[in-house]
């Protein structure tokens, strides 16, 4: 079963959740039950200034990680719609009959492939060119070169309800994220 952008969006605030309320554990006056030996060895007996610096470092590391895992998701989606797409000789099967079954295909040229489907004065297809450029945020982000910070999961779940969205009504069977 691999996760929707909606399922990774619940793992985005479960886990930002316990990350935020581990700081009820700094002064406690016994280990808690259920925190990971490296966290409590991490976290236990901090300062209040301490502990800001560490939360804000793992608030940051935490948007990083939750926007890659949400643009997986996204990616997964796609891929497997163009295979389902294929399989099952749906609308605009012809587009991506040659889809190496076994091969690599980038996920830009499938992008690139449905904004010439769609033309390129349909808003759906304006929408897929911002998710390209999405896709070339996540590859700085993916190998270190975008700076640090500029990782906001909730605006890019924003950005992707709207691609979606907009997706949709331009292909109906369209599966979405």
């Amino acid at each position: 079963m691999f996760p929707d952008i909606g399922r990774a969006r619940d793992w985005y605030f479960s886990t930002r959740d316990g990350l935020l309320c581990l700081g009820r554990y700094i002064h406690a006056p016994s280990r808690p039950e259920g925190i990971s030996a490296i966290t409590d060895d991490a976290i236990f007996g901090m300062t209040e200034a301490e502990w800001k610096d560490y939360l804000q470092k793992r608030l940051d590391e935490h948007e990083l990680f939750a926007s890659l895992a949400l643009m997986a998701a996204c990616e997964g989606a796609i891929r497997r719609d163009v295979q389902w797409r294929v399989a099952e000789r749906r609308s605009q099967h012809q587009h991506f009959s040659k889809v190496p079954e076994k091969g690599y295909l980038k996920i830009s040229t499938i992008l690139n492939r449905w904004i010439q489907v769609l033309g390129s004065n349909n808003y759906a297809s304006n929408r897929l060119k911002q998710l390209l450029g999405l896709y070339v945020g996540r590859n700085a982000l993916a190998h270190g070169v975008a700076p640090m910070g500029s990782a906001v999961f909730e605006a890019l779940w924003e950005d992707l309800r709207k691609i979606e969205e907009k997706w949709k009504q331009a292909v109906p069977d369209f599966r979405g994220f």
